[in-house]
């Protein structure tokens, strides 16, 4: 893994209590509006953080930016959003980790709501579909990640309405004992079937999804769905039994 630390981005000077993990893919021209909003949020939270980019081959210099002004940034190694997630699980130092994507459709104001709930649970996810919750997203996606949504917590009994969600909060000695084999998107349901499965908490806290603000989504629905119900059949061994 070819990693660089950068200036040590940590204003309080001590050792992390919360690490923001931001998987990339050139997210150059985001990662700009976005870092200053998340050194704005976690000092008014008034906790030692540190931010770690794992990139996937970043052809705008994403990498390279976030090497100058994040606590650490490093190349992606293989390709996938679940390897992302697993590497920078890695690397964090945290007792607890952040996710949030680096589009700007997680507004960091939202982590504040993540950050109080934290003793309530492993995992505190912030839901577009919980009352309170919204997405400004086009119908077609909405729909179709409603219904995914549903098929998974029915099929899996994990005990909130977005799963899918890549904005959360996790207690880093729970994620890091998880050991999850989805290596793309799916990783985010699978991550929760196997907490839940192990007797660990997750809630909900609502958010409002925003559309990106620069640049394409590397995230084809279409195909994530499709990959999703290949993952629900190789996760079916995993459902509980009642």
């Amino acid at each position: 893994m070819d990693t660089a630390q950068s200036n040590g981005r940590n204003p309080t000077g001590s050792m992390p209590q919360l690490s923001v993990l931001l998987p990339t893919r050139n997210e150059k021209d985001n990662l700009e509006l976005l870092i200053p909003r998340l050194d704005s949020v976690l000092r008014e939270i008034g906790v030692p953080y540190e931010t770690i980019v794992v990139d996937g081959d970043s052809t705008d210099g994403t990498l390279a930016m976030a090497q100058r002004h994040c606590t650490l940034a490093f190349q992606q190694e293989g390709t996938g959003y679940g390897l992302a997630l697993k590497q920078g699980f890695k690397a964090a130092s945290g007792e607890y980790i952040v996710t949030l994507d680096a589009d700007l459709s997680h507004d960091p104001k939202f982590i504040p709501s993540l950050w109080v709930n934290r003793e309530r649970a492993e995992v505190v996810v912030a839901s577009r579909y919980c009352e309170g919750g919204g997405a400004q997203a086009p119908l077609f996606r909405r729909i179709l990640s409603h219904v995914l949504n549903w098929f998974f917590t029915r099929s899996f009994g994990v005990p909130i309405t977005d799963l899918s969600s890549g904005f959360r909060l996790y207690r880093a000695d729970v994620i890091k004992g998880v050991d999850f084999e989805g290596t793309s998107y799916d990783a985010l349901e699978e991550i929760l079937i196997r907490i839940h499965n192990d007797g660990g908490r997750i809630i909900e806290v609502p958010f409002t999804y925003l559309p990106r603000v620069h640049g394409a989504s590397n995230a084809r629905i279409v195909r994530i769905g499709l990959r999703l119900l290949v993952t629900y059949f190789r996760l079916r061994r995993l459902r509980r039994s009642n």
